[in-house]
């Protein structure tokens, strides 16, 4: 066998190590509720964590709690956070935290995998007053 395909088998090789081993993770669509949503990679059932900090770009020391400024908020929140919409009657998500440092988002219910993930952002709001309760509008799901 040739340096070459030796080379190229290799390359194969670590490509497949890579993908195999990569973290899946929900990903972005376009939602029929608003604009592009967060949906499932697979299925997840109750209790089940879909992301594991919500905020992960702040020190893990750092706490999060009412109030901090908008553009904190923004700087911290992960891609996929800011894709979960809101439904208030249909929501099978929830977030938690037990010292305001890590924000899981877990299922509180059976999700489908390529289902979208929805959050009832009025309920988050009454436990983390910095979350924004949904608009006015919001279309209700």
């Amino acid at each position: 066998m040739s340096k070459f395909l030796k080379l190229l088998f290799l390359l194969f090789v670590l490509l497949v190590i890579l993908y195999v081993g990569a973290p899946i993770k929900p990903y972005a669509k376009m939602s029929k509720v608003h604009n592009i949503g967060l949906f499932a990679e697979k299925d997840y059932h109750k209790g089940d964590i879909i992301l594991h900090d919500v905020f992960p770009g702040k020190d893990d020391n750092e706490i999060l709690f009412n109030p901090i400024k908008k553009d904190i908020f923004q700087k911290f929140i992960s891609y996929e956070g800011t894709l979960i919409n809101h439904c208030s009657v249909n929501f099978n998500s929830d977030m938690v935290s037990k010292n305001h440092k890590k924000y899981k988002v877990i299922a509180t219910k059976t999700i489908l995998k390529d289902q979208e993930i929805f959050a009832n952002y009025d309920n988050i709001n009454k436990k983390y007053p910095f979350i924004a309760k949904a608009l006015e509008g919001y279309k209700v799901c």
